[in-house]
């Protein structure tokens, strides 16, 4: 068997890579990431038995100046990959950003293009599409707010990690509210997704409930003993992310609590 971890240098791939090689002990495990000097787009004439696709640019905040760079990167650079190697079954990275701005959680089958508030949603938005039109054997994974681990490798940090490192804390808003799942959760969900044949589709990954992200900071700020400043929520920051996980829970992706 033969498996390929794109974007393995970065924060969920790091630990997906260890995670993958322990699942597959006796598979060919390969590795690629543009920080280490190979684009996935770059590959030509390989087989695949297992894609995982994580390689991206996932800094949401400067997505705006990287439009164009972004798109390409995460979702155009697909079609030439599909055209130039042989894919089995590719697992796809995606995000919840695509809802954009939710009143309640989201279902699968309800993102839709105009509700997706920033470049990087948009992109995720266009490569589901592809992998849908040239790899039927997929299954996309769109995650809520990712924490734990290493956050060495992460290009962004979220909010949550500047809780836990900044002095003072600086809070941007405050009202949102996050649905944080942790990466050995989606990581699972993930190789889980790999194994199973009859695992196709698009599934949310995360746990299904909202915390304001306030009330973490408050939290880190009480704990250790530092103030938070307040300033204005950034353009493109949705104010609620939560996502309904009834259909990877149902497939046994994720716990049922």
């Amino acid at each position: 068997m033969k498996i390929l971890i794109t974007g393995s240098g970065g924060y969920i791939g790091t630990r997906l890579t260890t995670l993958v090689r322990a699942a597959f002990p006796d598979a060919d495990v390969e590795t690629c990431d543009i920080k280490q000097g190979q684009n996935y787009n770059e590959l030509h004439g390989n087989t695949y038995d297992i894609v995982f696709h994580l390689g991206a640019i996932s800094t949401i905040m400067d997505s705006f100046e990287r439009a164009d760079e972004m798109m390409a990167t995460n979702a155009l650079d697909l079609v030439d990959f599909f055209q130039n190697n042989t894919v089995e079954k590719i697992v796809f990275s995606s995000t919840g950003a695509i809802y954009g701005n939710m009143k309640r959680p989201m279902r699968e089958n309800e993102a839709k293009w105009t509700d997706c508030l920033c470049p990087y949603a948009q992109t995720k938005y266009v490569a589901e599409g592809i992998i849908r039109r040239m790899c039927p054997n997929h299954m996309i994974a769109r995650f809520g707010n990712v924490f734990g681990g290493d956050y060495g490798p992460r290009e962004e940090w979220l909010s949550p990690t500047h809780f836990m490192r900044d002095d003072p804390i600086v809070l941007y808003g405050g009202a949102q509210i996050r649905d944080f799942v942790h990466v050995d959760t989606v990581c699972t969900a993930l190789i889980l997704g790999a194994m199973r044949p009859d695992v196709v589709g698009t599934f949310n990954l995360a746990r299904g409930e909202g915390v304001r992200l306030e009330d973490v900071a408050k939290l880190f700020s009480e704990r250790r003993g530092v103030p938070i400043v307040y300033e204005e929520q950034r353009v493109g920051d949705a104010m609620y992310v939560v996502l309904d996980v009834a259909k990877a829970r149902k497939a046994g992706l994720l716990p049922r609590n």
